[in-house]
């Protein structure tokens, strides 16, 4: 976690703004908010912690800009309370572009006879679904 707020600080400045603070949520979460576009878009817990630590003044998550004891404190201290945040989090959603299983809707039936035949229904004997999807590049 710590590696990962200094990696986040992007400027170097020994604070984070809010796009730093997006790219340490996803450093430090492995990418699981990489799906939401930006700041605005973090579940709001995660947006409450980055107002309720950062600076009033600078308008920034201050992390320290030096090896100093001082700044691995606050490190630790953010890292702890990020960490207790996302343990309370449900796990981010999919993004829309992921494939789905037949807990949706299949898609609509094709229009013309060309779709029809690049049609697949895909059985996934482990998990019990069926992905349904659309061959591209034939020659129909």
């Amino acid at each position: 976690c710590i590696r990962d707020l200094s990696k986040a600080d992007q400027d170097g400045n020994g604070m984070l703004n809010q796009k730093e603070y997006y790219y340490f949520v996803n450093l430090f979460t492995e990418d699981a908010y990489v799906n939401m576009p930006g700041f605005p878009d973090l579940p709001q817990p995660l947006r409450r912690n980055f107002f309720r630590l950062r600076n009033e003044e600078t308008k920034q998550l201050h992390i320290g800009d030096s090896k100093e004891e001082v700044d691995a404190e606050i490190k630790d201290m953010i890292c702890t309370e990020i960490e207790l945040t996302i343990s309370t989090l449900p796990p981010p959603t999919a993004s829309p572009t992921q494939i789905t299983s037949e807990t949706t809707p299949p898609p609509p039936p094709p229009n013309n006879d060309c779709e029809n035949a690049n049609a697949v229904a895909v059985d996934i004997p482990s998990s019990g679904s069926t992905v349904h999807a659309t061959k591209s590049g034939s020659d129909c």
